[in-house]
C-alpha cells in the first residue's frame, strides 16, 4: 500500500525521511578496518573528530577505492557536507592548514 504524504510517495509503514544538513567538521583522516568479521570487511577512511568518528566518503565516489580522499590520509582536513548516522557524506574537503 502506498500513501502520498507531504509531496512524496512514501510505504504506509514507515516515517518520511528527515533531510540532514550541511555540516562542516574538522579532523585527522585514518584508515583503519570497517565491519571486521564480515562479508563487507574493507579498509575505509574514517575522520577523527576529537571524541568522534565517522566513516568518511565522497559523495558520488566509489566507496571502496577513492583515491583522491587517499591522498588526505594522516592529514587534518576541513570537510563540508552530510552526516548520515556514523558516515560522513563529504561534498567538499581540503586540508586545514
Amino acid at each position: 500500500m502506498r500513501m502520498y504524504w507531504d509531496g512524496r510517495f512514501m510505504s504506509a509503514d514507515k516515517k518520511p525521511k528527515k533531510r540532514s544538513a550541511v555540516t562542516t567538521i574538522s579532523g585527522v583522516v585514518v584508515q583503519k578496518i570497517f565491519a571486521r568479521g564480515t562479508r563487507s570487511e574493507h579498509d575505509a577512511l574514517y575522520i577523527h573528530c576529537g571524541d568522534h568518528e565517522y566513516v568518511l566518503r565522497r559523495i558520488n565516489a566509489n566507496p571502496f577505492q577513492d583515491d583522491l580522499l587517499l591522498s588526505f590520509k594522516g592529514k587534518t582536513v576541513i570537510a563540508k557536507g552530510l552526516l548520515i548516522k556514523n558516515t560522513f557524506m563529504a561534498n567538499e574537503i581540503k586540508e586545514k592548514i
